[in-house]
């Protein structure tokens, strides 16, 4: 309504400089926000795990598994949330993720 001159007092491109600030302020947050998960992402994709390969467990990083792929999670070892869990050590059988 503001850029239309009939129905504003005000100047149309006095309207444009605070839409202008708002958006690149926001612009600005979202990239921050991306390069942080960005690292969180790679720092967490570097972890190393235990592949299930042929006959023996073997040290890989998170970023080189697939799906399907058995892994061995050890005690207090972070879990991704994308781990299906089916057997705990825990004579209970729990297993917190």
């Amino acid at each position: 309504m503001q850029s239309i001159p009939l129905l504003s007092p005000l100047n149309p491109s006095s309207a444009v400089a605070p839409l202008i600030f708002v958006l690149a302020l926001s612009m600005i947050r979202e990239g921050v926000e991306d390069y942080k998960r960005w690292r969180s992402d790679k720092r967490d994709n570097g972890q190393l795990t235990h592949r299930f390969e042929g006959d023996n467990f073997h040290k890989c990083k998170w970023e080189d598994l697939k799906a399907g792929d058995f892994i061995r999670i050890d005690k207090e070892e972070t879990i991704s949330a994308d781990v299906l869990v089916m057997l705990s050590s825990s004579p209970s059988g729990i297993s917190y993720v």
